[in-house]
């Protein structure tokens, strides 16, 4: 067997959990679009040619061949995958996708930093403030904030931060064969979970609904708003836990100079939690000189060329963007603000790694 050749360039996926890859991405960027022979994909690296593959409609989000990952085959994770409004493509997702958006717009922002305030306290973090406790408050306040807003009991939410992590490797790429098991299990209860919170859901979660309900679907609107709920979940968990780890480590570098706002859309411009994202040709098309052919893979670079909120994709672009910006600036921002209260300092954040992911970038302290 052939090997694959090795790379000429910095690795675009590696360079996701590297301390300091703006090096990488700087070079990267110069090239625009190019193949990368080492990962056998199209690479957009620069902001042109991610924008152009964004709004090219001949590129998907998932390969035509297989729109629900085959790994995911037969269990309740494929079920839910299968009617992501993110991860698929056509009229009827794209029509559900406004549907997410509207139930997330009917929450003010008032109401979201609030949430967030009152879970925040929830945690009960030990004081003095150790590093392992502000990595599990990362992870688990995104989630908390959209349970509580879906109705959900407070028994629940211990074992339901762990279902949305083990959930969202199991989705991910490069998930172990143990992950995998562990992620389809907490399919089922994740499923559960919803379902019984129909006889008295949140504001959030009625909305959803009321929202799906509007589109007329032939078989029915609640199996597409459970679903959409846990897809809620696990694209909150990483990326907001990125944005306030980051956002910490902005601070610090900082001299804790500024505010979290400030810390925030620094993060957002300069190495956004989610680094890279993919689409997959449908059609042949001819993009910034190249001809991308039906089967092509490309790889988009979102972090190292942005200055601005204008100029950013850290919430992606086109028809698959992000509709939860507003949300996870809000939960971010007011989670950082609690974590100083509570006393985060530099030796709370002294011994740290990166969360093992081939496109979130996540500081997790220990």
């Amino acid at each position: 067997m052939l090997s694959p050749p090795m790379p000429t360039m910095p690795d675009a996926v590696s360079a996701a959990t590297k301390d300091d890859p703006r090096a990488d991405y700087q070079t990267l960027s110069a090239q625009g679009l190019f193949f990368d022979h080492y990962r056998r994909c199209w690479v957009a690296a620069s902001r042109e040619t991610a924008h152009a593959v964004f709004h090219a409609p001949e590129l998907m989000v998932r390969p035509q061949s297989e729109p629900v990952p085959a790994t995911l085959a037969g269990t309740a994770a494929a079920d839910i995958f299968a009617k992501l409004v993110r991860m698929n493509d056509g009229p009827v997702h794209l029509a559900l996708k406004a549907a997410v958006q509207t139930a997330l717009d009917s929450i003010t922002d008032q109401d979201v930093r609030q949430a967030t305030k009152e879970l925040a306290h929830w945690f009960a973090l030990p004081l003095p403030l150790d590093g392992a406790s502000v990595t599990r408050f990362n992870y688990g306040l995104p989630i908390l904030v959209l349970a509580k807003l879906f109705g959900i009991d407070g028994s629940y939410w211990s074992g339901l931060v762990d279902d949305v992590l083990a959930f969202t490797r199991c989705v991910a790429p490069g998930g172990t064969g143990e992950e995998m098991s562990a992620g389809m299990m907490a399919a089922e209860r994740l499923t559960h979970c919803t379902q019984q919170q129909w006889q008295m859901p949140g504001p959030l979660l009625q909305n959803l609904l009321q929202a799906m309900g509007a589109l007329d679907k032939s078989d029915g609107s609640q199996p597409w708003a459970e679903a959409n709920a846990i897809g809620l979940w696990f694209q909150a968990c990483e990326g907001t836990a990125g944005l306030m780890g980051q956002g910490l480590l902005a601070g610090l570098q900082r001299g804790w100079q500024g505010n979290a706002a400030e810390w925030v859309e620094h993060v957002l411009n300069d190495l956004p939690p989610i680094q890279n994202t993919r689409r997959f040709v449908a059609t042949d098309i001819n993009l910034s000189g190249c001809p991308l052919h039906s089967g092509d893979e490309v790889l988009l670079l979102l972090a190292g060329h942005a200055s601005s909120s204008e100029q950013n994709l850290a919430f992606g672009g086109g028809v698959h963007a992000c509709p939860g910006a507003r949300w996870a600036r809000a939960i971010a921002i007011t989670g950082i603000e609690h974590l100083l209260q509570q006393g985060v300092n530099a030796q709370t954040l002294l011994n740290r790694s990166w969360r093992r992911s081939p496109n979130a970038r996540v500081p997790e302290f220990r």
